[in-house]
C-alpha cells in the first residue's frame, strides 16, 4: 500500500525518484524542497532558505546528490537525503526552469533557462 509524503504546506512543483530507488524529492510552488526516504516515508531533508526559491530538480545518476534550479539562476548540488549544499554553478541572467541528468563517460546534466541558454557541465 502507498504513503503519503507529508512535508509542504503549498502545492507540489515537481517531483523525482531517485534512480536507485531510495529517495523521493519534491519541490512547492513556494519554492521549498521535501526529500523522503522511500523505505519507510520518513522526511529527512528539507530545503534550505539560503538555496532560494527552487523551481526544478532532477537525481544526479548515482542518486547520492540532487540538481536544484532556482528562480535566480543558480543551480546547486546538494546530497540526497539530508540536503547539505556541495556546490554552486552560476552564471543564468534568468530563472532555470527545467533540468535532466543522465550518465555518458561522466554524469552530464542539461539545463533550460528563461535567458534562452541551455548550458550543459
Amino acid at each position: 500500500k502507498g504513503k503519503i509524503l507529508a512535508g509542504h504546506a503549498e502545492m507540489i512543483r515537481c517531483a523525482a525518484i531517485s534512480p536507485d530507488g531510495h529517495y523521493a524529492a519534491t519541490v512547492g510552488f513556494g519554492g521549498s524542497l521535501c526529500q523522503w526516504s522511500l523505505p519507510d516515508g520518513t522526511l529527512t531533508g528539507t530545503g534550505n532558505a539560503a538555496l532560494g526559491n527552487i523551481t526544478c530538480l532532477s537525481f544526479s545518476p548515482d542518486s547520492t546528490a540532487l540538481v536544484l534550479g532556482t528562480d535566480d539562476g543558480k543551480i546547486w548540488l546538494i546530497r540526497a537525503g539530508d540536503s547539505v549544499p556541495i556546490t554552486t554553478l552560476e552564471g543564468h541572467s534568468g530563472p532555470v526552469t527545467c533540468m535532466g541528468c543522465w550518465v555518458t563517460v561522466k554524469p552530464q546534466y542539461l539545463f533550460h533557462t528563461v535567458d534562452k541558454a541551455v548550458p550543459t557541465t
